[in-house]
């Protein structure tokens, strides 16, 4: 088992003796002496299904959406506080759900969790 892809890090090829997979066969050619290879691979790649909620459309505060990716962190906005809200969302700082929705208890972090935990985003509809 061995990592074959270019640019893929999770693609795998494994080497195997089953008949019902066809043989790659290539000749290796050195000072006039020919060598014929064969062999059987088979490929794997992991794929990941992403199921979307209804959170992604979901605005129960009816926060502005801006086109403009650099409306919503302009002077400095980073929505650590009520002074710096970012001013409305954007498709890289997208915070739509109220807090209160996660108030549950996280049984463990998760490599997956990216975005801040909290955030401030001014509501100016």
């Amino acid at each position: 088992l061995a990592h074959r892809g270019f640019s893929d890090q999770y693609m795998f090829v494994a080497i195997n003796t089953q008949n019902r997979i066809v043989p790659m066969a290539m000749e290796d050619c050195k000072k006039g002496v020919c060598t014929k290879y064969s062999s059987r691979v088979s490929y794997a790649i992991p794929m990941e299904i992403v199921y979307l909620t209804p959170l992604l459309s979901w605005n129960p505060y009816s926060i502005a959406y801006n086109d403009d990716p650099t409306k919503a962190t302009a002077g400095g906005r980073d929505g650590n506080t009520e002074e710096t809200a970012y001013d409305g969302v954007d498709f890289n700082h997208y915070y739509r759900t109220p807090s209160k929705f996660f108030s549950g208890p996280v049984l463990e972090p998760d490599d997956a969790d990216t975005p801040k935990a909290v955030v401030k985003v001014k509501n100016i509809q």
